[in-house]
């Protein structure tokens, strides 16, 4: 049995053909079962605005380390931020992810908003336990 393909030859070019030929003859629809509005779901676009929950963080934060540049410009960071800030390890991994250029040729923040992201990360590095269970801040106070 010859494979159909969905190429066709015509005087030496090959081209796709827009609707292939159904192989087994039939009109059946190739569509999922289910309802159509589950069928195609997209990922929602990320809020342009700040969440209620991100503004009490910004609220709780010390005067010199509010983000006032990101929350404007960014405000889906600074939500992203916010909801991870209680959890030292994500929190870390995703101050990395935005200050290291792992994709190489990216345009970077404005220096503004970088300078938001600095100190948020050094202000939250300062709560972060060493190996003696010790925070930084604690350290810093003696």
């Amino acid at each position: 049995m010859r494979t159909k393909s969905i190429y066709r030859q015509d005087k030496g070019l090959i081209y796709a053909v827009a609707d292939p030929v159904n192989p087994t003859g039939r009109n059946e629809s190739t569509a999922p079962d289910g309802p159509p509005e589950l069928t195609r779901k997209r990922r929602a676009l990320p809020a342009a605005f700040l969440f209620v929950h991100t503004q009490e963080w910004f609220n709780t934060l010390p005067r010199r380390v509010q983000p006032y540049s990101l929350c404007k410009l960014y405000p889906r960071i600074a939500n992203q931020i916010a909801a991870k800030w209680m959890d030292m390890n994500a929190s870390g991994a995703y101050f990395d992810e935005l200050l290291v250029d792992r994709r190489r040729g990216r345009r970077g923040f404005p220096l503004d908003v970088l300078n938001d992201l600095c100190f948020l990360r050094d202000y939250h590095a300062a709560f972060r336990p060493d190996s003696n269970g010790r925070r930084d801040y604690e350290t810093r106070k003696k």
